[in-house]
């Protein structure tokens, strides 16, 4: 969609926290199901790597919005995967801005390989434990 898109528009954003709503098919005001509610789950993930790389492809700006803009591991991939304008309620703007102080560029694109690895949230999760620390701190 995307291709007959960049024509037309000076950029798009992605709202993460419908997109994985629907993706997921999870409503996560519903205590019922609330507990699969994944933003990291690796379908949202390749949609996000989708975005990002079609947006690219056609020099679309890219923005993002959502609970994943503000959430210290999001930041780290979503910066790995692409996205360089976040909007976040105003609490997460100081975790998130440590955290992008944080990354240096090269590293971050490791993180595009990293993420589309089976099982590998538990081992991203130890390397990644200074970072939110340190996010933590700043928040």
């Amino acid at each position: 969609m995307l291709p007959h898109l960049a024509k037309r528009v000076d950029f798009i954003s992605v709202g993460t926290n419908d997109l994985t709503q629907y993706i997921l098919a999870v409503d996560r005001n519903n205590t019922r199901v609330a507990n699969i509610y994944d933003s990291l789950h690796p379908a949202m993930l390749r949609a996000l790597a989708m975005i990002a790389r079609e947006a690219e492809i056609h020099g679309i700006d890219l923005r993002l919005c959502g609970e994943m803009a503000g959430d210290p591991m999001c930041v780290a991939i979503l910066i790995g995967l692409g996205y360089r304008h976040l909007s976040m309620n105003g609490r997460s703007v100081a975790r998130a801005n440590t955290c992008c102080g944080a990354l240096i560029m090269p590293k971050q694109k490791i993180l595009r390989s990293v993420v589309w690895k089976r099982n590998w949230r538990p081992k991203f999760a130890i390397r990644l434990q200074p970072l939110w620390s340190v996010a933590a701190w700043a928040g």
